[in-house]
């Protein structure tokens, strides 16, 4: 059971108005539930404010751990357990009511991951670090199903990445405000098994040396041919290959060859 810090909000009125629906407390924009009070978690910031009391309403708000706070509204952060009271004037006429501030411990969010880094498939332990929290809520960053109110789970990353965890965690009631949700967050890198491999290419220039030639047809040896006086070729593969190179003019024509080992 978490330990509640009561406050007690005294205010005195102007006039009956104030203890009917034409003038209605508000905190945080939320109209004050009645006899069960406002409850939140520390550090507790309300604004007060009233509905229906008219523009000429002077209200002197008063809290035991400041000074008195004078306007149409008032901002008060509750952290410890203090009694507090809110006074309104008009001439000739006041009243006294009691509203209640009920504090909570606020749940902080916090978790280890072992190991943080490693190849996949990578198993996880996480391990739950978290202060007053009674709700639970991890996200493993990989697409899985979240994991709920799990103190410490155990995942397995099956593919390289980058994973960023989560775990969003509140305590045990939901304040009038709202569930205290808090996050934290890690970032596990899992990599792959290296691979090696590569691929390779040889160019090769090939000069012209032939005489009264009109035309130069050569053969590469791998399936390619050019008609280029000085061709480039590249061989996408070591191996031995047989160049030929064929000349031509109206005379006749002439070959020659050459093996080269790529």
């Amino acid at each position: 059971m978490v330990n509640k810090k009561m406050f007690i909000l005294m205010f005195i009125a102007i006039m009956c108005c104030v203890q009917t629906a034409s003038a209605l407390l508000y905190c945080n924009d939320v109209l004050y539930p009645g006899n069960q009070g406002v409850t939140g978690y520390a550090p507790l910031i309300i604004d007060f404010y009233y509905a229906g009391l008219s523009n000429s309403t002077t209200i002197a708000w008063k809290y035991s751990d400041t000074p008195w706070d004078y306007g149409a509204t008032s901002t008060h952060t509750f952290n410890a357990s203090t009694g507090f009271f809110v006074e309104t004037w008009a001439p000739g006429s006041h009243g006294t009511a009691y509203i209640k501030v009920n504090v909570l411990p606020q749940s902080v969010a916090n978790f280890t991951a072992s190991p943080e880094i490693g190849c996949a498939p990578l198993n996880v332990s996480f391990t739950d670090c978290s202060t007053n929290a009674t709700y639970r809520e991890w996200d493993f960053g990989d697409g899985s199903p979240k994991m709920i109110n799990v103190l410490n789970p155990v995942h397995t990353y099956a593919q390289p990445g980058n994973y960023t965890v989560s775990l969003m965690v509140h305590g045990s009631t939901k304040g009038t405000f709202g569930w205290d949700n808090n996050t934290a967050t890690k970032v596990i890198s899992v990599y792959g098994v290296p691979v090696s491999g590569f691929s390779k290419s040889i160019t090769v220039t090939f000069t012209d040396q032939s005489q009264y030639a009109d035309t130069v047809l050569w053969d590469f040896g791998d399936g390619s041919t050019s008609t280029e006086r000085n061709p480039t070729h590249t061989y996408a593969a070591s191996g031995t290959y047989n160049i030929t190179q064929t000349t031509s003019n109206p005379a006749g024509s002439s070959v020659s060859s050459s093996v080269i080992t790529i």
